[in-house]
This record gives C-alpha cells, sequence and structure tokens, in this order.
C-alpha cells in the first residue's frame, strides 16, 4: 500500500477508549496506540525500500 496512512482520528478514539476504561483499559488501548503507529512506520520504510528498489530496476532494466 502506497501513501501516508493518516492515523489522527484513529489514534484521537483509542485515546478515548483508554480513558474511558480505567487503568488496565488505559494500558491496553496504550500498547495499541504503539502498534498502529509502529506499523505505519513500517509502512513508510516499506515504501521508500519499494522505490529504491524500482529505481534500481529501471537503472539496471531488471524488473
Amino acid at each position: 500500500m502506497d501513501g501516508i496512512i493518516d492515523l489522527s482520528v484513529a489514534l484521537r478514539k483509542i485515546h478515548e477508549w483508554s480513558m474511558a476504561d480505567g487503568d488496565l483499559g488505559h494500558e491496553y488501548w496504550n500498547q495499541i496506540r504503539k502498534l498502529l503507529e509502529r506499523a505505519a512506520g513500517m509502512q513508510a520504510e516499506i515504501d521508500a525500500l519499494r522505490e529504491k528498489l524500482e529505481g534500481f530496476q529501471r537503472d539496471t532494466g531488471k524488473s
């Protein structure tokens, strides 16, 4: 999937849920938030690596 994912709405909702669920709920939703943020960062890295690979393939004439 190319492009940047805007997580602001999801993160805002997760924050609401974490505040409503008490200490255990807060920790759970905080971990979910961290996973989403890491996944978005990893996707950005994958997209950047894909672009580099495609550029290399174009430059070397390989597909």
